[in-house]
């Protein structure tokens, strides 16, 4: 989570090795043969897309950094 003292870039970049980390689990899992399917309710997707400039502006104006 954003406290104020991470930069927004910080959080990616830690998100992302975490996400690489589960990743790798799932592979060693998947070739384990101890992966079970879960079927996905497309009622409950969503996306979000990388913020643009005045979402950056009221990022800043809530006191975060971006990088």
């Amino acid at each position: 989570p954003l406290d104020g003292d991470r930069s927004l870039d910080m959080v990616i970049r830690r998100m992302k090795r975490h996400g690489a980390q589960a990743l790798l689990e799932l592979f060693e899992r998947y070739d384990a043969g101890s992966v079970s399917r879960i079927a996905m309710d497309r009622a409950e997707a969503r996306y979000h897309s990388f913020p643009g400039r005045d979402e950056a502006g009221a990022f800043r104006k809530m006191g975060f950094r971006l990088v």
